[in-house]
This record gives C-alpha cells, structure tokens and sequence, in this order.
C-alpha cells in the first residue's frame, strides 16, 4: 500500500469495474479473468518478486478450482466484496491490507475445498 501511486489506483479502478460487470451479468469465467488482474495488479504495486513468482507458479492449476468455485452461489459476490475492501484499504493505505488479503485467500481454500470435497463424492 505504500507504493500506491495514481496509476495503480486507477488500475484498481479499472478492474474493480470489470469485476462487477461479471459480478452482475453472473460470469464466472469473466470474474475469474478479472480477478486475476486484480491480484497481479496488486501483486505489481507491492513490488514483490517472491509473491509474483509463487502465484504465477500456482495460478495454472488453480484458475480452474476458482471458476468452478465462482460459479457456486453467492462466491463470486463474496469474493468480490472482499476486493473492493482490498482496493480500498490499498487505496486509503489502511494498515489492514494483509488481514484483508488473508481473509480472501482464507476465503479461496475453502471455497477450492469445498469443489474437491464435493467431486469425490
């Protein structure tokens, strides 16, 4: 949050829109598209090589496990409502940032649990 500058901020903007769109129009795969941009925007502002390189190392296999998710009733809306918290810590620089981004991904492992569980049944 301390590296936020006009541009991140107008990023964020930028994708939160594009988030909602999906939101609203029920599209998993858009949302999920989304999303992604959201956390590599995020990632981008923090300026952290070891956090971009251990998502890009995890982002294949679980894009799939999160559109399934998505697709889940009242996930998406959940997922979003944690990033626009995100978006505005970050943009208000609110000391919460990383409780907020723990919380979301807290949130990701269960909902990513929660398709396993219920495909070995």
């Amino acid at each position: 949050m301390a590296r936020i500058t006009t541009l991140g901020i107008a990023q964020l903007d930028d994708v939160i829109e594009a988030m909602q769109v999906s939101v609203d129009a029920g599209d998993p795969v858009g949302y999920v598209e989304a999303l992604d941009r959201f956390y590599a925007i995020v990632m981008t502002i923090a300026d952290n090589r070891t956090l971009q390189d251990s998502h890009a190392g995890l982002i294949g296999p679980v894009r799939r496990l999160r559109r399934i998710a998505m697709a889940r009733g009242g996930r998406m809306q959940a997922s979003f409502s944690q990033a626009v918290k995100i978006r505005d810590a970050i943009v208000n620089r609110s000391p919460n940032v990383q409780d907020l981004m723990r919380e979301q991904l807290a949130g990701a492992c269960r909902a990513a649990l929660d398709v396993l569980n219920d495909a070995s049944e």
